[in-house]
């Protein structure tokens, strides 16, 4: 889930995309494209309510999103 607050980086230097963390295409293309040298996970279901009523996506999202993204990253950086 995306915010619909406007988030504005503080320099030239930081990059935000707003995207499917398991989003094993266009992710490898961003790393490709930026050569990051880190990067900042953000991406959570955090509400306990709703990995009650919801476990399968909050699990997509907190446990196959980071592992996707540490898979990526691992291979790119």
């Amino acid at each position: 889930r995306v915010s619909n607050r406007e988030f504005r980086p503080p320099s030239r230097d930081y990059k935000l995309f707003k995207l499917d963390i398991n989003d094993d295409i266009n992710i490898p293309k961003i790393f490709e494209d930026f050569m990051p040298h880190g990067v900042f996970n953000l991406a959570a279901l955090s509400h306990v309510e709703s990995s009650i009523e919801n476990p399968n996506e909050c699990f997509d999202c907190n446990i196959d999103g980071l592992y996707n993204l540490l898979k990526i990253s691992n291979r790119e950086m």
